[in-house]
């Protein structure tokens, strides 16, 4: 597949010019200073899925300091982006790098949603080296260097992780509260290790709470939510019950906001509410569709209701879609979820990330999302390069990002086909197949939007069923 040039930066870069900012000669009606009291924005990314297996050069990535990786790999000469549903090598990671790069002055901070490392990472680890012994040393050297790749494209910049199903050492959807894997990212990402409180939440359970970095009066609440998966595996820790102590964890974060007059974003891997693509694939509309186990997406859903005048907004991945979900109580929207879309290609999407432009009160103003454009798949022989997508609110002409404005869009998208044929087309960040094949279940996608349990939805989705 011939390709631009690994380092290609988008067109009309983003800068400051006449109290306005401007995305490819787009001219938005915001400013973007940054700091306290002053607008800003912030990176969002999700499932990097970086595999260290993927060039052939594991064996000698694994005795090599992380701060010899990028020469290793480049070494190695890297070939072909990978194709779908194959999972993120050195090339495309680096190709998004340079991108981030090129539009890094505008963010304030970064947020990465989980799943930093590849799928089945242990497993791998053990075919390609022949080994049955512990993964965890080069687990966590693969998910150090994928940070420190952030970093490197954001200087100066804080950058937040969230643990994703994917980023563990003992298998996929198993991470170990007070682990070895856990214990060592505490001590290496930056903005945990630099909280002692922080650090000691990280390292008992994956899961945090900060300052918002250059928002007065806002907090970044950061959580480990693969405790509360149906596909947790609890292996050796089911007498702990981490998932238990995580929740009250979280709402003792929460109670505090409240009372110190704060408000607070969450950030977690897995949204809460219904999985359309499991949804989907359910003919008799009767299965478990939703995302966290029933137990703990009601007791979620309590603490948000219970809070609702604390909690701005909740970013989430897992799902590798340009996705999001709004949530009502008798009919009144109380709750926004912006599901950020993949690096890696792997469920037939193409490579996307975002940024969320914020106000110097705190409220989400719009969006941008990035994207791998014509990207195609590995040997597809089409010319591929990043550019920005679309701004969220031009394009869906919503009054605001707000759960008011993206309820009514919500509500829109099982009124007609138009609404949700554009969502579908940003939903998979371009690949045109993969809309055209989502359109026949539209309705589920559509209920997917509002609904936050299975009661809710299959009152939507599952009429005559």
């Amino acid at each position: 597949m011939k390709m631009n040039k690994a380092k290609i930066f988008m067109l009309g870069l983003v800068f400051l010019a006449a109290g306005c900012f401007t995305i490819s000669g787009e001219t938005l009606p915001w400013t973007l200073s940054g700091g306290p009291g002053k607008e800003t924005a912030v990176l969002l990314l999700s499932d990097i899925h970086f595999d260290p297996f993927a060039d052939g050069a594991a064996e000698e990535l694994e005795k090599t300091d992380i701060s010899g990786w990028r020469a290793v790999l480049e070494d190695k000469k890297p070939g072909e982006f990978p194709g779908y549903r194959e999972d993120t090598n050195y090339r495309l990671f680096l190709s998004a790098i340079n991108e981030i790069s090129g539009i890094s002055a505008e963010a304030g901070c970064a947020i990465i949603c989980g799943d930093l490392i590849c799928h089945n990472f242990e497993a791998k680890y053990r075919l390609s080296r022949g080994k049955r012994g512990s993964c965890t040393s080069f687990a966590v050297k693969t998910m150090e260097f994928v940070s420190l790749m952030i970093k490197s494209a954001l200087p100066g910049k804080p950058v937040c992780f969230v643990m994703g199903n994917n980023d563990s050492d003992n298998g996929d959807y198993n991470i170990i509260p007070g682990g070895v894997m856990l214990g060592s990212l505490a001590g290496y990402f930056d903005t945990v290790k630099a909280d002692a409180r922080a650090k000691a939440d990280f390292q008992k359970g994956g899961y945090y709470k900060l300052p918002f970095p250059g928002l007065e009066n806002n907090e970044l609440i950061v959580l480990n939510d693969i405790f509360w998966l149906k596909r947790y595996k609890q292996t050796g820790v089911a007498r702990q019950n981490p998932g238990r102590a995580e929740m009250q964890w979280l709402k003792n974060q929460l109670d505090a906001a409240a009372l110190n007059g704060k408000k607070a974003f969450i950030a977690m891997h897995v949204p809460p509410g219904i999985d359309a693509y499991l949804a989907s694939k359910d003919k008799n509309c009767k299965g478990d569709d939703g995302f966290l186990a029933p137990g703990y997406n009601k007791e979620f859903f309590e603490i948000m209701k219970s809070h609702k005048a604390v909690v701005r907004n909740v970013f989430a991945g897992h799902t590798h879609f340009d996705d999001f979900r709004v949530f009502s109580e008798a009919g009144r929207p109380f709750m926004l979820v912006s599901i950020i879309p993949s690096i890696s290609p792997g469920h037939g999407n193409n490579p996307a990330f975002e940024l969320a432009f914020l106000k110097s009160s705190g409220e989400i103003k719009d969006k941008a999302v990035y994207f791998f454009s014509g990207y195609g798949g590995k040997d597809s022989g089409t010319p591929a390069k990043w550019e920005r997508e679309y701004t969220f609110c031009a394009s869906y002409g919503c009054a605001g990002y707000d759960p008011v404005s993206l309820y009514r869009l919500a509500i829109s998208m099982n009124a007609g086909p138009d609404a949700m044929d554009k969502y579908l087309s940003f939903y998979t960040a371009g690949n045109p197949l993969l809309s055209l094949l989502l359109k026949q279940h539209g309705r589920i996608y559509g209920c997917a939007l509002t609904s936050m349990d299975l009661e809710e939805y299959h009152s939507c989705a599952c009429v005559g069923n």
